[in-house]
């Protein structure tokens, strides 16, 4: 958490694995707790598919519906590419750094030092 913001930072290939899943249980369980703010940093992410945007998808509508803060950054060009294609890249919100998308939450700058959930 940095602030009030929950970061959460998948590693690897999203491909409906095992990291798949922890990233889905680790949303899962923020929105559990009624989380307002949550950022998720694919900077670590080499590739996702279907089953993943699907995760990313159901997140962003669970938040937006609480009218909660939702956001994605540190997405490579791949990545990137492939929410141009499906036309994600209009829904969310998503920042080149997640400096920056904790700033658009509303953390202070030089107030960035966090405990990131790894997705391991």
């Amino acid at each position: 958490m940095v602030e009030d913001v929950a970061v959460v930072q998948p590693e690897g290939n999203l491909v409906g694995g095992g990291e798949t899943d922890q990233l889905e249980l680790q949303v899962r369980r923020l929105q559990d707790w009624n989380n307002e703010k949550l950022v998720i940093d694919l900077s670590e992410v080499s590739y996702l598919n279907s089953t993943a945007m699907g995760i990313l998808v159901a997140a962003y509508t669970n938040y937006k519906k609480r009218k909660a803060a939702f956001a994605l950054c540190g997405i490579d060009k791949r990545i990137k590419n492939v929410f141009a294609v499906t036309k994600l890249a209009m829904v969310f919100d998503t920042y080149t750094t997640l400096k920056e998308a904790l700033k658009a939450m509303g953390v202070e700058e030089g107030k960035e030092e966090k405990k990131k959930e790894k997705g391991k």
